[in-house]
């Protein structure tokens, strides 16, 4: 069972202890039951935004960026591009030897890196900031 799981379980609880409490006569269930709903809404809202398993790669929004160790300009993206890039999307940094790294390489035809694969598109080598950015922008 993952987080993302064990989220949806503790908001179903939450409505749950609602339903419940909305068939009692206490002058606070109507307030109980707005906290319970709040509580249930901000579970679900926190599930989506902490777990990766709540992001498709597929809805066009998510970047994988496939780096290498060891090289420079991946270094230099990670540290100086890809923290604006996260405001306009989700972004994965893989690893070229993990074994999703090799697949989206071998897929690709990627030579160099660092290499970015947005919708089947590539983004080859370090760019500034502005530049990645618009560059994302034209993928999406």
């Amino acid at each position: 069972m993952n987080t993302k799981h064990i989220c949806s379980i503790i908001a179903l609880a939450l409505l749950g202890l609602m339903l419940v409490t909305s068939f009692t006569k206490s002058k606070n269930a109507a307030m109980i039951n707005l906290l319970l709903l709040i509580g249930a809404s901000a579970t679900l809202a926190i599930c989506n935004i902490c777990c990766h398993e709540s992001y498709d790669a597929a809805d066009g929004k998510t970047l994988k960026v496939v780096v290498m160790d060891g090289c420079g300009y991946c270094k230099k993206l990670k540290k100086e591009v890809i923290p604006s890039l996260q405001e306009i999307c989700k972004v994965m940094v893989i690893d070229n030897k993990s074994p999703e790294g090799k697949e989206l390489s071998k897929k690709h035809n990627m030579r160099g890196f660092p290499a970015a694969v947005m919708n089947g598109k590539v983004i080859s080598g370090y760019k500034p900031a502005d530049q990645y950015i618009q560059a994302v922008q034209n993928l999406m």
